[in-house]
């Protein structure tokens, strides 16, 4: 008996030094006359905006309630002592009527049907009211506690939409937004709407419909329209539909009305074909084939049979006729030590008759991209080939940058003269050295350029040019130069001895300085 005593003393002191060490004191701060449960037993009523109670330690479900608030639960982890907060949230009440009775979602939840009353706690609320066949109601709404709020709707009736097109599986948009494949049917809110209708084998079609709240059918057909494709010899040929320029062969003309065209396939050099075209449903195609315009070409020379070659390839003897391309050509003609060259186009009957005693030829050409020579007032683009009798010409060369140049040339008959012009400048080195043979180099600002050994004649130098170097084995001389556009300079030097500058200058008198002193004027 003494030892079942002590084991049941012994128990109890475990149990209850266990119990002293696990209990807890809550403290809770809320709506006075609030009720406060625990894990759902009631722990008390709320005094004075608070409660206290001794509860064992650990996870706790609290729930406090009162008339006229929303009920707040919340799962509280308590130990030692624990104090929290729990705000009540008054309630407003939300009466919801509709005509007809209508689906009420409160925050996308369902509620149920109109009329319905619903108890909320204050705040904001997003309320959607639906019907089949009426335009749904959205409302935003601030529920206040305490108070009641009164929705009453009536719903507008939709008009029922139906819509058929021939052909079938056409898209539909209303107001810019697809709503489906015809056949279709759906229901609209009284209004004006802009109907579109495309369908990829038939022209858009875009309506004006009215809607009330009565049914509306419609059956459309729809335009079919054709596709053309172009090809044909030569490509890049202008093609013309109806008088409109519509694209350069090979093309694909697309949504053309159904029925008869007119086409035209054009390009220069070529003869014009003009046809009717029937475009039917889908694709059609056309392959068009342009003949050449040929054109008749003389060509008779002083003395006659001379050789005659076009575009490289022979073609025989002075007198000749033969007939060419429309188009662009060149034509040499040589007889002897003689020649003369044409390049030109050739857009018609061409006769030449060519003087060996008296034409010449010049063809120009340019450093700089972008140059003109004038001719008679007017720009032609280099490179270009002139046809001129012989004599003296001074022709004028112009640049956007580098403005203009002029040049003097001397043609002989029957010869063919190039020049290629520098924007940049350009003067005329005459150099003859004693010994001759020797190297000449000039020099500017980049490296020096090798012209080669003298004696040199009429060599065409920059004109930022500012020395020229003369070698003979051992022995070297730098000259100091200042050449300007045009000019001839002359340079006679001994390698043993003095220099002597001969300077010449078309035109003539133009003042010479020699460091910066005036020693007179061309010819020096």
């Amino acid at each position: 008996m003494k030892r079942v005593l002590a084991l049941t003393t012994f128990f109890l002191m475990i149990f209850f030094s266990i119990s002293l060490a696990e209990s807890a004191t809550l403290t809770i701060f809320t709506e006075s006359g609030a009720t406060v449960k625990i894990d759902d037993e009631i722990a008390g009523i709320v005094k004075d905006g608070h409660i206290t109670v001794k509860i064992q330690s650990g996870m706790h479900t609290i729930s406090v309630s009162k008339p006229g608030y929303k009920t707040e639960t919340v799962e509280l982890d308590v130990h030692e002592e624990t104090k929290v907060k729990i705000e009540l949230k008054p309630l407003g009440e939300l009466e919801i009527k509709s005509s007809p009775p209508s689906r009420v979602e409160i925050n996308g939840e369902f509620y149920g049907i109109t009329p319905i009353s619903v108890k909320l706690p204050e705040g904001k609320y997003r309320v959607s009211i639906h019907c089949d066949g009426y335009v749904p109601v959205e409302r935003t709404i601030e529920i206040e506690g305490f108070k009641t709020l009164v929705l009453d709707e009536k719903l507008v009736k939709l008009g029922s939409f139906k819509l058929k097109t021939i052909p079938p599986k056409a898209k539909v948009e209303i107001d810019g937004k697809f709503v489906g494949i015809t056949p279709l049917s759906t229901s609209l809110e009284p209004g004006e709407y802009t109907i579109r209708i495309t369908h990829p084998e038939t022209f858009e079609k875009v309506l004006k419909v009215k809607m009330g709240d009565e049914p509306k059918e419609l059956t459309l057909r729809l335009e079919y329209f054709g596709m053309l494709n172009i090809h044909g010899d030569p490509e890049g040929a202008k093609i013309t539909l109806d008088g409109e320029l519509s694209c350069l062969s090979p093309c694909e003309l697309k949504k053309l009305k159904l029925g008869m065209h007119r086409l035209v396939v054009e390009k220069e050099g070529y003869e014009k074909q003009q046809v009717r075209i029937q475009i039917l449903r889908g694709k059609n195609e056309y392959e068009y084939s342009l003949r050449r315009i040929m054109c008749d070409l003389s060509i008779e020379s002083s003395p006659s049979v001379a050789m005659v070659s076009v575009d490289g390839k022979f073609s025989g003897f002075t007198p000749l006729a033969t007939k060419l391309a429309y188009g662009y050509h060149r034509i040499y003609v040589k007889k002897d030590e003689y020649e003369w060259e044409w390049d030109g186009k050739i857009d018609g009957n061409k006769k030449f008759f060519v003087d060996f005693s008296e034409d010449s030829t010049l063809k120009l050409s340019s450093d700089q991209d972008g140059t003109f020579v004038l001719l008679s007032g007017k720009p032609v683009p280099l490179p270009t080939t002139l046809n001129l009798k012989k004599g003296v010409y001074s022709l004028t060369f112009v640049h956007k940058d580098y403005g203009k140049r002029l040049r003097h040339f001397i043609l002989e008959a029957g010869r063919i003269h190039e020049y290629t012009v520098n924007m940049v400048g350009e003067a005329f080195l005459n150099a003859v050295t004693l010994p001759s043979l020797s190297d000449i180099q000039v020099m500017g600002e980049e490296k020096p350029i090798d012209l080669g050994n003298s004696p040199l004649i009429m060599e065409k130098i920059n004109v930022n040019y500012e020395t020229v170097k003369l070698i003979w084995k051992n022995r070297t001389k730098v000259l100091k130069i200042k050449p300007k556009d045009g000019t001839v300079l002359l340079v006679n030097e001994d390698l043993k001895g003095n220099v002597e500058l001969h300077i010449t200058t078309f035109p003539s008198g133009v003042s010479i300085y020699l460091n910066d002193s005036y020693v007179g004027d061309t010819p020096l």
